[in-house]
């Protein structure tokens, strides 16, 4: 039998969709996760956050983040229902070489993007020095 590893599972969701129908999603991924015999080690919502790029005309996403450990075919099946789901913007498994941590991560506070007066001086500085 194949040994099973630790992975972090992150999942965009649309966050347009009613809380019931992300709800039901969340949900179907757990269960997919605990009948095709790998273990949940955690889960956190990370909240609604704003998209780096649109993803299909959305800019922002539900942020779910899984800890699980599984073998190779579980991980096949779920890359394989996440990607027909339509609700599931993006999704993305990575390896852990530690194992699952004792409780999830949370998120970082957002970036913070630089405002337009932030940029000014800058241009008022190239513009004093060609005179």
């Amino acid at each position: 039998m194949a040994e099973k590893a630790a992975y972090d599972l992150t999942v965009l969701i649309d966050s347009e969709l009613p809380e019931e129908t992300q709800a039901q999603l969340i949900d179907g991924i757990k269960k997919q996760i605990e009948s095709g015999s790998g273990v949940l080690k955690g889960h956190a919502d990370w909240g609604v956050r704003k998209l780096t790029f649109e993803i299909g005309h959305r800019t922002e996403a539900s942020y779910q983040l899984f800890q699980l450990e599984a073998n190779s075919e579980l991980l096949a099946q779920l890359d394989h229902n996440l990607k027909i789901q339509d609700a599931v913007l993006r999704h993305r498994v990575i390896r852990l070489s530690k194992g699952a941590p004792e409780t999830p991560p949370t998120p970082g506070p957002p970036a913070r993007q630089a405002t337009p007066a932030e940029h000014e001086p800058a241009e008022a500085e190239d513009q004093q020095e060609t005179t």
